[in-house]
């Protein structure tokens, strides 16, 4: 069975309440979670990143970005700290990394 790892903000850590076999989900997954509230790329959680890590997941979906969009932050730098995500995730032996869309919060100025 496949092993699935969700890493992201409070999207990842509340979805988990609604995705279990009590709600009538039945998935052909091993299926782990991994998300914090607040949750953004310059200022993570180490402890909880490397557990998410450490799962070693056949597929790992990555939802963060979007608590780092603030009317003063630089796009290139979320970008570039998202590509170090995924570059870590896979040098970790994950073939299929994905990343979800970035929802915004808050102002972000062009």
């Amino acid at each position: 069975m496949a092993k699935v790892v969700l890493f992201g903000d409070s999207y990842i850590k509340r979805l988990c309440f609604f995705c279990d076999e009590r709600k009538g989900l039945h998935v052909p997954y091993n299926v782990k979670w991994y998300g914090q509230g607040g949750l953004r790329t310059d200022r993570m959680n180490t402890d909880l990143y490397g557990k998410m890590l450490k799962e070693k997941g056949d597929i790992v979906i990555v939802a963060v970005g979007g608590n780092d969009i603030t009317p003063t932050s630089r796009h290139k730098e979320i970008v570039k700290r998202i590509t170090e995500i995924v570059n870590e995730i896979s040098r970790n032996g994950c073939e299929h990394v994905y990343i979800t869309e970035i929802l915004t919060r808050g102002n972000f100025s062009k």
